[in-house]
């Protein structure tokens, strides 16, 4: 059974609307076309299929789409989708050590319940601050201790020909993308550098005769 996006604190009700098309998966880093309608709150929760959801006076899309493999993420519990208070949904990653939740693009259409556009305003909430309206700043949550680590030098050309910290930031960059692409998502801090390059340099291991013929 998926997650619903919503807390309890956000009361939800399933609103009427007409179907809407979704051309591509919604994941952060996905643009495959070839995507499945998702409901973001399950039809056993709403007691229905319902393709629009009202919440605090504002009607929102209910579907999205999702390519094969980021749908059976969801269905299978390994990722979900959480409603941000701010206004919009973002992906958010479950395994442990898990990953920076970042939005949903595209996100689900959103307006009021007359059709209506509208920019959902964030009702008054202890955890939102009320001047810049972003939420505030949460102790990040452990899920395991910390690892012990060490750092690992490379030494790289930097003259006029070649910048070697750029070509490896570009690279490992890049990298990250190819992967995200796959379902193997990294965040862009420099903590994930190393799961890439060892993935990168795995991979490449595993088919180097491949890539070099």
């Amino acid at each position: 059974m998926t997650r619903v996006p919503f807390e309890e604190r956000f009361k939800i009700k399933p609103a009427e609307g007409d179907p809407y098309p979704v051309t591509v998966c919604s994941h952060p880093f996905c643009t495959d076309t070839n995507v499945e309608r998702h409901h973001l709150v399950r039809r056993s929760f709403l007691g229905g299929a319902y393709d629009w959801i009202e919440h605090d006076g504002v009607k929102i899309g209910n579907v999205i789409g999702l390519c094969q493999l980021h749908h059976s993420e969801i269905t299978d519990n390994r990722t979900m989708v959480h409603w941000n208070p701010l206004g919009y949904f973002e992906w958010v990653w479950l395994w442990e050590g898990g990953q920076t939740p970042r939005r949903l693009d595209p996100q689900p259409p959103i307006g009021t319940p007359d059709g209506s556009g509208a920019v959902y305003e964030p009702p008054d909430n202890p955890e939102i601050c009320p001047t810049c309206k972003r939420p505030h700043k949460r102790q990040p949550r452990t899920l395991e201790k910390a690892r012990p680590r060490k750092t690992w030098i490379v030494s790289i050309p930097v003259d006029s020909r070649e910048n070697g910290a750029e070509v490896l930031d570009t690279l490992t960059e890049e990298a990250r993308r190819v992967l995200a692409s796959s379902g193997m998502a990294y965040s862009d801090d420099d903590k994930s550098r190393y799961f890439i390059l060892s993935a990168a340099l795995a991979l490449f291991n595993l088919h180097a005769r491949e890539v070099l013929s």
